[in-house]
């Protein structure tokens, strides 16, 4: 029997596999579109930032969102793995900060690619994007050590927003 903190892991797995797909949809959808899309961004890398959180954290953000304040509490991987989101007081925010602390490092990455893509190339690249770079991975390795320290029931997520996971299966045991 696998542990919570595996399931946990394996589900996000299953959903980032979701979104691979939405992404790949979208270079699909924008790969002969630069005519259309160039003059938005214009060399901008904070234009480029507001154009990739409509197009791709935003509906990931509103997916796990949704997903987990539904009566399923949980996303396709989380159900795929028969675990739930538990809010403890039903309070609608608290998934959302979670969600929000949790992909804060992915947003924060795409800063960084965005710094490098726009940078000068005969410019080293600047420290403030170097941290861009590494600190969001720096975070997502805490959070992963946190899932296996908190047995899977916490990540440091779940601990700031006041949520936990647990077993949706009736016949497993924790």
């Amino acid at each position: 029997m696998l542990s919570l903190a595996v399931k946990r892991c394996l589900a996000f797995l299953a959903d980032y596999s979701l979104m691979a797909i939405y992404a790949g949809i979208l270079i699909v959808l924008f790969r002969n579109t630069s005519d259309v899309m160039d003059p938005l961004i214009d060399g901008s890398a904070i234009t480029a930032q507001i154009i990739g959180f409509v197009l791709l954290t935003l509906p990931v953000l509103l997916y796990f969102i949704l997903s987990e304040s539904s009566k399923y509490q949980g996303s396709f991987g989380k159900r795929l793995m028969k675990i739930k989101v538990v809010n403890p007081d039903k309070k609608g925010y608290r998934i959302i900060v979670r969600n929000l602390i949790k992909f804060l490092p992915w947003e924060i990455a795409h800063a960084g690619i965005y710094q490098t893509i726009y940078a000068d190339p005969s410019i080293n690249p600047h420290t403030s994007t170097i941290l861009l770079l590494t600190v969001p991975q720096v975070v997502v390795m805490a959070y992963v050590l946190s899932i296996f320290a908190g047995k899977g029931r916490t990540a440091i997520y779940d601990s700031l927003a006041g949520t936990s996971v647990q077993s949706s299966d009736l016949t497993a045991t924790n």
